[in-house]
């Protein structure tokens, strides 16, 4: 049995949930009859995580950054997010959960890191041990950066307690089970004076004579079943501090609130928590109460315009290089900082190009020049010969036109006087000028126009 989690168990204050006792009384029976804890390795779902302060994405939070060994730190702003899940210790369990200790030491290595704008406690647990809430608690009050509580499902009790130091407190629904506000602790054993038990063994527990309050408490409640003096000596003690706590963190409290009772969310907006809504809520009032602007989706596709253009103008250096297109990329600005290692393969690509290869490339290039210059020579002169034809055209037609138009202007002084017949009698008679042609007009056009097709052909 493991005497870190047994110890808490047994003679310690609780601040937990039924609910809590009932999800742990498997394991307290087991280690009580023997069942060995094997030693296991922490929950995925209960390690510390990033997110983007930009993309709103998830990163992963390393063990470098966890024990603050990074030389260089995230340049990119992030959100921490820190799950406090299942029962609370104060100490690290074998079975795989740890305990608020680690929990407060990775909250302030967190805070302590520039990139950080603040935090997020994802909070889903129904309480656990009293002595476990000031290690927490403590390293809450201590954070420069701002910190959320977002209940995911179960915040009662310790985790109550410890939820209600954040900046702001925001439940994931309506249904969330929140509050059970109070303390208990639990005694076992047997009778000071005991009677045989199954193994025929009797039971003695005996006091030095000055000693007759040492253990009186718990003497009280297991021989006589009287609670007085545990309730006022322990539970009281610590259940008030609990309340003044709660209070002075939740200034919406109403005396019905901190007896001991568990809420629904949705009946507490107000008093024990301040909102609800999903995870992307809790995020946003992190930015909001850091005071961080997200840059602008212009801003965004222009860094993202950049780093596509360093791959796309300088694919040469990134085959010289070997790199992929991910780990191929600028600066938002353009710029890039070259290895010792990527120094040296570019020193040993641009060798490999001599200058028989390049003289080689310029004579090709040079041919290919001459051979663009010949063929534009021969286009001009092509166009110079059909220039000539058109106007050679152009002037024959207007010489054409001019003797046409003097041919029926001649043609109209004869056409006006007719030709006169002299009929038997020596008078003068009208007739045509010709059998053929009844006007002379048309005579003229035929010759004209077999005149003009012969001079255009």
């Amino acid at each position: 049995m493991q005497y870190s989690v047994a110890k808490e168990i047994f003679g310690m204050p609780w601040q937990i949930s039924a609910m809590g006792i009932q999800q742990y009384h498997p394991v307290v029976a087991g280690m009580l009859n023997g069942a060995v804890i094997s030693e296991e390795a922490e929950p995925r779902e209960n390690l510390n995580y990033l997110i983007s302060a930009n993309t709103l994405t998830p990163m992963a939070w390393s063990e470098e950054n966890d024990e603050g060994q990074d030389e260089e730190p995230n340049k990119e702003k992030v959100i921490h997010v820190l799950p406090v899940r299942g029962v609370m210790m104060k100490h690290d369990m074998m079975c795989g959960p740890r305990g608020t200790r680690t929990l407060a030491n990775r909250l302030m290595s967190a805070d302590a890191d520039e990139s950080v704008l603040g935090h997020i406690l994802l909070i889903e647990g129904p309480g656990g041990s009293s002595n476990a809430v000031p290690e927490l608690a403590d390293a809450i009050k201590e954070c420069k950066k701002p910190v959320v509580a977002w209940v995911d499902g179960l915040m009662c009790s310790a985790h109550m307690y410890v939820g209600s130091y954040a900046n702001e407190i925001i439940a994931s629904r309506a249904t969330d089970l929140v509050g059970c506000i109070g303390t208990l602790i639990v005694f076992q054993g047997r009778k000071s004076k005991s009677d045989e038990d199954f193994f025929n063994v009797r039971e003695v527990t005996i006091y030095a004579d000055e000693a007759f309050e040492k253990n009186e408490e718990y003497e009280k409640a297991i021989n006589d079943f009287d609670f007085k003096l545990t309730k006022e000596h322990i539970l009281n003690p610590h259940n008030q501090q609990f309340v003044n706590d709660i209070k002075a963190n939740r200034p919406g409290v109403e005396d019905k609130h901190l007896h001991g009772r568990t809420f629904p969310a949705s009946e507490v907006v107000g008093a024990l928590v301040d909102s609800i809504g999903p995870f992307d809520t809790a995020v946003k009032r992190v930015l909001a109460l850091s005071d961080y602007k997200q840059p602008s989706a212009s801003n965004s596709t222009q860094a993202a315009g950049n780093k596509n253009n360093s791959i796309m103008k300088f694919k040469l250096v990134q085959s010289a290089l070997g790199l992929s297109d991910e780990d191929f990329v600028a600066e938002a600005d353009g710029r890039r900082t070259f290895t010792q290692e990527e120094m040296e393969a570019l020193e040993t690509a641009l060798g490999q190009n001599n200058s028989e290869e390049l003289q080689s490339q310029l004579e090709t290039a040079n041919e290919t020049i001459g051979q663009r210059d010949e063929t534009i020579a021969d286009l001009n002169t092509q166009l110079e010969t059909a220039n000539s034809t058109v106007t050679e055209r152009d002037e024959t037609i207007e010489t054409l036109n001019g003797e046409i138009a003097d041919l029926k202007n001649d043609a109209a002084d004869t056409g006006a006087q007719l030709h006169k017949k002299s009929d038997g009698d020596g008078k003068n008679k009208e007739g045509a000028i010709s059998e053929k042609y009844d006007n002379p007009f048309d005579a003229l056009d035929e010759v004209a126009q077999e005149y003009l097709g012969k001079s255009v052909k």
